[in-house]
């Protein structure tokens, strides 16, 4: 059977791993963490921008819970933004229905979208510039809440074998490709869930996928590998 490394942490993992292990040999190989920053901690960040915002882009599916303490302290009705189908399973996760999903999940494809200021984007504690690079091109700025940061692991031995012999390692995040690309097979197909990403990968690889579902995933594989 072919074999698939899954680089998110536990266990975020699991529905994927779910689906596919009916069809491929699959592995986790996490390849950051995530320390989350309490409600508690988020709000007091928040006070200290003195923002009301008008619109709320949220980068990604760990910033859900941030957004649902923040908006108790947001005088009015924001339009929520989400990246991703996976961001905006999140944010209904947590309660928070109703927001629109960006035509692409990138955030280049946020920031071409008609969006009221002030705006606030709540994601990683070092974001990449796309989205603040995209609305600086129509004259607009925004407002970036820490919700979470990243920290790569350190793979073992076994964990780096694990990567080095895959048929396809699905990549989450460029923060998961800096930390797995050195040992990627270039005959290795690595699936990404949106142009942010890809464009990451495809800097230093040849064959990437683009799928963000479950479902999705599974098809790009069944026909890639």
């Amino acid at each position: 059977m072919k074999r698939v490394v899954l680089t998110r942490e536990s266990p975020r993992n699991d529905e994927l791993r779910d689906v596919l292990s009916a069809t491929f040999t699959v592995f986790e190989v996490p390849a950051t963490f995530t320390e989350e920053f309490s409600a508690a901690e988020v709000c007091v960040a928040f006070d200290a921008l003195h923002i009301q915002p008008a619109t709320i882009v949220v980068t990604s599916a760990r910033s859900a819970r941030a957004l649902a303490a923040v908006l108790a302290n947001i005088e009015v009705s924001p339009t929520v933004v989400a990246i991703g189908p996976a961001t905006l399973r999140a944010l209904e996760h947590v309660g928070l229905h109703g927001a629109t999903m960006a035509p692409e999940a990138s955030a280049t494809a946020v920031g071409a979208m008609p969006l009221t200021t002030p705006i606030l984007s709540v994601g990683a504690e070092a974001p990449r510039p796309e989205l603040t690079e995209t609305l600086a091109q129509r004259g607009l700025s925004s407002t970036h809440l820490v919700a979470y940061r990243t920290v790569p692991r350190t793979l073992s031995e076994a964990e780096q074998r694990l990567v080095a012999e895959a048929d396809a390692v699905v990549v989450a995040a460029p923060s998961a490709w800096r930390v797995v690309k050195s040992l990627v097979s270039p005959t290795s197909v690595v699936v990404v869930p949106g142009e942010t990403t890809a464009g990451e990968v495809r800097a230093t690889h040849g064959r990437v996928v683009v799928a963000a579902s479950t479902q999705e995933i599974q098809r790009s594989l069944a026909s890639s590998i």
